[in-house]
């Protein structure tokens, strides 16, 4: 995603529990390691699908 493109299109995932704690734990544990603040679920969520397509964060 270029800089300054617009965000327009929303998605929605249901998920357990469980399984919000967990991503949650996961995105402050990385944040910690890597000593920057951590990231919302939305922006984790997105990188991984980027990832997914096969694109950088910067494409």
């Amino acid at each position: 995603m270029a800089k300054g493109e617009d965000k327009t299109e929303k998605i929605q995932v249901l998920l357990s529990t469980e399984d919000l704690e967990e991503l949650s734990k996961k995105i402050s544990k990385k944040a910690l390691t890597s000593g920057e603040p951590p990231v919302s679920i939305s922006h984790y969520v997105r990188d991984l699908i980027r990832r997914d397509l096969g694109r950088s964060k910067r494409d």
